[in-house]
């Protein structure tokens, strides 16, 4: 099953914790461990999981891993980072997104539908700014299948728990 992980932790050139995302196709979590440390680009002391998500599917489609790439023109898998400001808040606020769309500029349009309506951002008129938008088409050497069907959709778990 996909894994979507959140990662934390600190880098030598940092004041605080950073973080980023890895992608891993495991059953249970603790699988993803070593290939998460591997991943990982900062400082292996402390390194912890902040959270997943555990996809099934999105939207009308089953996710699964096959052996051969899509065809041209087929929908893909997209995890995006949307990014905006709160009043009130120091720093940029994020919300993380999958969606399914057939290319990149499909998929920022789609997730623009799905900003946080009280993000702003002054100088390009509050309009929220896709901050990355990452096909995701292949993890640990599988292909990202996308089946139309039923699914349980995405377990999200927020956790802390040191890999490091």
């Amino acid at each position: 099953m996909l894994h979507v992980f959140m990662l934390g932790g600190r880098h030598a050139r940092a004041r605080i914790e950073v973080h980023d995302v890895a992608f891993a196709n495991v059953d249970v979590i603790e699988e993803a461990y070593p290939q998460l440390r591997q991943e990982w680009f900062g400082e292996r002391k402390g390194l912890h999981v902040d959270g997943w998500l555990a996809v099934d599917g999105v939207e009308a489609y089953r996710v699964r891993f096959g052996e051969v790439a899509p065809a041209a023109g087929a929908p893909r898998l997209y995890f995006l980072n949307l990014g905006g400001y709160a009043a009130g808040a120091l720093g940029e606020a994020h919300d993380y997104r999958l969606l399914v769309a057939t290319s990149v500029e499909e998929a920022k349009h789609k997730a623009k539908a799905l900003r946080d309506a009280s993000w702003f951002k002054p100088h390009t008129d509050a309009l929220l700014e896709v901050d990355d938008c990452l096909a995701i088409d292949q993890v640990g050497g599988r292909y990202v299948q996308l089946e139309r069907g039923e699914h349980q959709g995405i377990a999200l778990v927020s956790d802390y728990i040191v890999i490091g």
